[in-house]
């Protein structure tokens, strides 16, 4: 059957497992329900063709185009697809675990509740493909340009994104567990309500992301990771090293800053109004100049105030540090 031309034919549940299909027009086919497992694909057609619950497990699709095909609840496990095309495609609730995507096109393709785990997806394609509760679990994304995607309530656990770009992109509830995001930039990138457990975000780009109500406590930060313009609303550091990580003009009210020590932590212009501080708290030269404490639960039991720097601070009680001869919050809570 290589070559032949089966465009618009109604295939619809026929078993065409182990097939030789290669380089076949299948424009607008009607496969759905269809056994196509292990059968050869190789550069075949199969644009705006409907493959709704076929089984391609184990096929052979290196470049197949699958331009606007209907996929819904197929399975293509253990598939070859390098190169492949699903620009536009429909993939929801599709099963492509351990799949070779290398090189394959998502553009603008729907993978709501796509299944991709343990996949190879070096070089895929994914601008302004709809994502919504895909599993990128445990997967090897390395250096991968992902920007402005939506991504709400995916799973990356366990995949490694050392040095990716996810700038911009919608990542609320995601699931970070485990994931390594390495010198990632996930600028202005909102991951509001996400896991972070065991997530290593060690020299990541954080800056002006949304990260209200997250638990960081067991997440793996260090002095690169930047937190600058982000918003930390609500967001639990508590008992965390966070020494030299830098702040700056960070929204963090109603942080939970409670036996966390912020050593030369720069917090520079900060808003930390309603700032939970208690006598484990490290404030040793952090700067907090410009910074607002408005309210901040305990700031006078933390430890080494002396050795903060202030400066137009606004304290707890409400005065400015300047006002005081000794500019200083210390005392002024």
């Amino acid at each position: 059957m290589e070559d032949c031309n089966l465009s618009r034919e109604r295939l619809g549940g026929k078993d065409l497992s182990g097939a030789n299909l290669r380089n076949a027009n299948l424009t607008g086919a009607i496969l759905d329900g269809a056994n196509l497992s292990g059968a050869n694909l190789t550069s075949a057609v199969m644009t705006n063709a409907d493959l709704t619950e076929a089984d391609l497990s184990d096929a052979i699709m290196v470049g197949v185009n699958f331009r606007g095909a209907d996929l819904t609840d197929a399975v293509l496990d253990n598939a070859d697809l390098e190169k492949a095309d699903f620009s536009d495609a429909i993939l929801e609730d599709a099963s492509l675990r351990n799949t070779n995507l290398m090189d394959a096109k998502f553009i603008g393709a729907e993978m709501k509740g796509a299944n991709l785990d343990s996949a190879i997806v070096i070089g895929i394609r994914l601008l302004d493909a709809e994502m919504r509760g895909v599993a990128f679990t445990n997967l090897m994304m390395d250096r991968m340009i992902i920007e402005d995607a939506k991504m709400v309530a995916v799973d990356l656990s366990g995949t490694s994104l050392i040095d990716a770009s996810l700038d911009g992109s919608d990542l609320r509830i995601a699931n970070l567990t485990d994931a390594i995001l390495i010198d990632a930039s996930l600028e202005g990138t909102d991951l509001s309500g996400s896991t972070l457990v065991n997530t290593n975000l060690e020299g990541a780009n954080l800056e002006k992301a949304d990260l209200e109500d997250i638990d960081f406590t067991q997440a793996i930060l260090d002095r690169d990771t930047d937190f600058t313009m982000a918003k930390l609303q609500g967001s639990d550091f508590s008992g965390m090293d966070l020494d030299d990580i830098t702040f700056e003009y960070a929204d963090m009210d109603d942080v939970d800053f409670s036996g966390a020590s912020l050593k030369d932590a720069d917090l520079y212009g900060a808003s930390l109004q309603d700032a939970i501080f208690n006598k484990r708290t490290n404030l040793d030269e952090a700067d907090l100049r410009k910074a607002d404490l408005e309210d901040a639960e305990d700031l006078d039991e933390a430890r080494k105030l002396s050795g903060v720097q202030w400066g137009d601070t606004t304290c707890p009680d409400g005065s400015n540090s300047d006002d005081y001869p000794e500019v200083t919050c210390e005392y002024h809570s």
